[in-house]
């Protein structure tokens, strides 16, 4: 799943479980009060760098996580350079559309359904630290 996955499972793991309970938080505070604070905004920047601390110790070339602009420049000068389109490309290009079909989603669930928008990162991150877990599993009973 990861190219260049040097962290170990189990350290993974307990980092996904650390944002994980940091959107927890979130989704309490969220339900909790009217008010969007600087508690929910520590909340979300704590799990973002969590997750962008993750993305930087998997070393996958060219992909961060909770900013768009990096990949986009190294994608667009990729393009501009006519370089042939291999892996890295298809990586980037995978990662923008991602990230626009996630900033999609939760736009329209903010608009539409705002009680449940918390949900979304949370259940994200479930499902990839679900992955890890199970991933870590299969390749201990190998």
């Amino acid at each position: 799943m990861w190219t260049g996955f040097r962290l170990e499972r189990r350290s993974a793991a307990l980092v996904l479980a650390a944002e994980l309970v940091l959107l927890t938080a979130l989704c309490a505070l969220w339900w909790a009060t009217d008010v969007r604070g600087p508690g929910m905004v520590a909340l979300a920047g704590a799990a973002m760098g969590l997750q962008s601390a993750l993305a930087a110790r998997i070393s996958v070339p060219g992909v961060t996580t909770t900013y768009v602009t990096g990949t986009l420049t190294g994608l667009l000068g990729q393009l501009a350079e006519l370089a042939r389109p291999g892996m890295d490309t298809a990586r980037r290009t995978a990662v923008v559309v991602a990230l626009a079909a996630g900033a999609t989603a939760m736009s329209l669930t903010l608009r539409e359904a705002r009680p449940v928008a918390p949900l979304l990162p949370l259940a994200a991150v479930a499902v990839v630290l679900a992955i890890t877990i199970l991933r870590r599993t299969a390749l201990r009973t190998r």
